[in-house]
């Protein structure tokens, strides 16, 4: 049931900025093989950056609190912000470390892998978010990854708001320190990192639903665990459940995840109950995987509403 778009809240994203060059093959090398790529791409990217281009393209107010290198790659970013509408105020150069960089190669199958150097992406201090005081202590929602130091991040929920909506995506998988965990409302994880945090394989939705579950005991709302083309699954305060993806001619599944997670904090900071709020997000992250490359195939708030069918 399409409706009227509800007024998006204002987010806060504190993540990374990485140069995502994107090998195109027919299938990836194994151990010590080659393989010829099919074409070479170059985009701005990082989770930081990706979950702030989504989150503006849903119509929402948002400021990225970041680190770039003092290279060429700065300049790609700035303007790309600035050209989506995100403001940089926060995002600050590094004289010392190049920008962040993931190397990425996508099979005929829309798979990737991903090595990602966080570069300057690592020189983020607490200092650089007491910069942002205002604007976190202010902000409807907050978005945090973990390609950033965890005391930039610990530093940042400090900061937020007792209303502001704090969603942690754990990835890539490390333990979540006690005084991180303490004001996290939401934790976004894959099944590969649901599986690092709680010890236990997650090959089937009920072995998710298993994980969302104890992971739900780490957080004060939510625990969701993605599952590619399976969807989703949450556990939230008498609610779980699981949703299924929506169906999608999968290009690359590069930026999916970072999609549905500003897709998540959107509907979730706006009112939405967790089970409309994962499915918005299922919505976004089909979108993202139908256009080559991260940023570029974020979605635009009336593509998400328009698939999810969305009250």
């Amino acid at each position: 049931m399409a409706g009227q778009t509800p007024t998006p809240p204002r987010i806060v994203v504190v993540g990374s900025c990485m140069l995502d060059l994107i090998a195109q093959v027919e299938s990836a090398p194994g151990p010590g093989e080659t393989v010829l790529g099919q074409r070479l791409d170059t985009h701005p990217g990082g989770k930081g950056f990706n979950q702030a281009i989504a989150a503006v393209r849903l119509g929402c107010a948002v400021e990225l609190v970041a680190r770039v290198g003092n290279d060429e790659p700065r300049s790609l970013f700035l303007e790309t912000l600035d050209r989506d509408g995100v403001g940089r105020a926060h995002v600050s150069v590094d004289a010392d470390h190049g920008t962040g960089t993931s190397l990425i190669v996508v099979d005929a199958h829309g798979e990737n892998r991903i090595v990602a150097t966080p570069r300057a992406n690592l020189a983020l201090t607490p200092a650089h978010v007491a910069e942002a005081s205002e604007s976190l202590a202010s902000a409807g929602a907050l978005l945090l990854s973990f390609e950033v130091p965890l005391d930039a991040l610990t530093a940042a929920v400090a900061l937020a708001g007792p209303e502001t909506l704090v969603c942690l995506n754990a990835a890539p998988a490390q333990p979540i320190p006690d005084d991180l965990a303490a004001r996290l409302d939401v934790l976004i994880v894959n099944e590969i990192e649901a599986a690092a945090l709680t010890g236990a394989a997650v090959e089937s939705i009920d072995a998710a639903l298993r994980a969302a579950d104890r992971l739900r005991a780490l957080v004060r709302r939510a625990a969701v665990v993605t599952l590619g083309e399976q969807g989703a699954v949450f556990a939230a305060a008498g609610a779980s459940g699981h949703l299924s993806a929506f169906e999608t001619d999968v290009r690359d599944t590069t930026g999916a995840g970072d999609a549905f997670c500003a897709a998540l904090a959107f509907a979730l900071a706006t009112g939405y109950a967790i089970q409309n709020a994962v499915g918005l997000a299922n919505a976004a992250g089909s979108l993202a995987t139908r256009t080559p490359g991260a940023a570029p195939a974020m979605p635009t708030a009336d593509a998400v509403l328009t698939l999810a069918g969305a009250p």
